[in-house]
């Protein structure tokens, strides 16, 4: 049974209370953007700290021109430290594209630049240019700041899990020290960077089922009611032309699934990984999904599962307070049937079982003495509890069962062919009938024939939920 979505959205929320997806489509695209522009602008800065560095000891400017700037480079390695985890996060939660390519390049020019930084702090700090009384100390008063205090904050989804420095604190520092920071900004962003270019091949794949999870939750949400709102009745209207019916709609169903399976790259991965969710979620991501593919990969399964529920109402359509009420009647009468036999895996549904003796056993041209083969297969199945013949024959002619057919049911008609029942149904014969006894082989052929009808339908009277 198709589940309904609600309740597959609430199962989820539950679960993912504290760790939905912080953003969505729109949101991810400004983080990534808004990286991108970020590095960019990094990049400018780093070459412009080479270049006035430079500048500043060629013209043998005060060192306090260094210090800003440097306080400058530290300040702005601080921002990037923090931007890299929204930016980390998008790349690592979504089933989309993971920019190797780009983080890739991000890393190579960054670890480039910061050799040749490091190479320049290295000699600023040897010639002691901010004439600091103990050099050496200024490694230990800039860790102190990360290890001690002074804190800005930290995000629980921080690559590398760098502490940030109060940028109050960061002004107060001298040059040496500001350097120390720098260094260990730049260690932090190219561990971020090398992080960024590995998901892929670091990620545990047992954590793709929760971020598919995730990413199902967030389309559920926030992209497919807008969608829904509309989608039946444009079936209906434009391609069933007002006749909803369950063959149309199956036929409707089969051609989305061949087209999405057969057809698609994200549909393939679909039709082959639908069963592991985890090797599911890597294809999905060596897919480098866009925005559009992934929108356009839950769309089509989302739509696929209404169709299997479209399907389910009009086959069991939702029940009637008249039924309801039913039920309840029959269950009050009910003295002979045993609702969880134990030889089902599935229990008995009261109404089920009068409808299945109404419209398959029950005909106008019925001999009267075939009720023995509806005896016969409720006892087979273990639906009937140990009653007697007559007991069974009462519950049948009860007011609320089959008391107005034209031919009610008979303790003595189903006691005449009571020299079955010790027999498999596939040799009942009239050889078995004793001698004096009514039953004749025409009668046998109609309850075998009988029998077989209603051993195809059994099936009909348990519950499948």
């Amino acid at each position: 049974m198709c589940r309904p979505l609600k309740d597959i959205v609430a199962e989820l929320e539950a679960e993912y209370k504290e760790s939905e997806l912080l953003y969505d489509l729109e949101d991810r695209r400004r983080i990534i953007a808004d990286f991108d522009k970020d590095m960019d602008y990094m990049f400018v800065r780093l070459k412009q700290f080479e270049e006035d560095v430079k500048f500043v000891l060629e013209h043998k400017m005060n060192v306090n021109v260094i210090c800003r700037i440097t306080l400058n480079l530290t300040l702005i390695l601080q921002q990037m430290c923090k931007s890299v985890t929204d930016y980390y996060y998008a790349m690592e939660k979504y089933l989309m594209d993971e920019r190797y390519e780009k983080n890739h390049d991000y890393w190579s020019r960054f670890i480039e630049c910061s050799q040749r930084i490091q190479k320049l702090s290295n000699s600023l700090q040897e010639s002691n240019i901010f004439g600091v009384e103990m050099p050496d100390e200024a490694m230990t008063i800039a860790n102190m700041y990360y290890e001690e205090g002074n804190i800005d904050y930290t995000k629980k989804n921080s690559p590398t899990g760098t502490i940030f420095i109060n940028e109050i604190e960061v002004e107060k520092m001298n040059g040496a020290e500001l350097l120390i920071c720098i260094w260990k900004l730049m260690d932090d962003f190219r561990g971020s960077l090398s992080k960024l270019k590995n998901i892929s091949y670091s990620q545990d794949t047992s954590s793709l089922p929760d971020i598919y999870n995730r990413n199902y939750l967030l389309y559920a949400k926030n992209y497919w009611p807008a969608h829904a709102e509309h989608f039946r009745s444009h079936i209906e209207r434009k391609r069933l032309r007002g006749r909803v019916e369950i063959n149309g709609l199956e036929r409707l169903r089969d051609e989305a699934a061949h087209e999405f399976e057969y057809k698609t790259p994200s549909g393939k991965i679909w039709r082959d990984y639908s069963e592991d969710i985890g090797q599911l979620g890597v294809q999905m991501k060596e897919q480098k999904l866009d925005e559009e593919q992934w929108k356009y990969f839950f769309k089509t399964i989302f739509e696929l599962d209404e169709y299997d529920r479209w399907i389910e109402e009009l086959r069991n359509p939702p029940e009637s307070d008249e039924d309801k009420q039913k039920r309840e009647r029959l269950l009050k009468t009910n003295k002979v049937f045993n609702l969880e036999p134990s030889k089902s895996k599935y229990k008995v549904d009261i109404l089920l079982l009068y409808y299945f003796i109404k419209d398959r056993f029950i005909t106008e041209k019925m001999f009267i003495y075939e009720w023995y083969a509806l005896y016969y297969i409720l006892r087979k199945v273990g639906v009937l509890t140990n009653c007697t013949t007559e007991d069974f024959v009462k519950q049948m002619n009860d007011e609320e069962w089959f008391a107005n057919v034209d031919k009610k049911c008979s303790a003595n008609e189903i006691n005449t062919y009571g020299f079955l029942t010790d027999k498999s149904p596939d040799i009942w014969d009239v050889k078995f009938k004793p001698t004096g006894n009514r039953a004749s082989k025409n009668s046998i052929d109609n309850i075998y024939r009988k029998y077989s009808d209603l051993e195809d339908t059994i099936d009909e009277i348990y519950k499948k939920e």
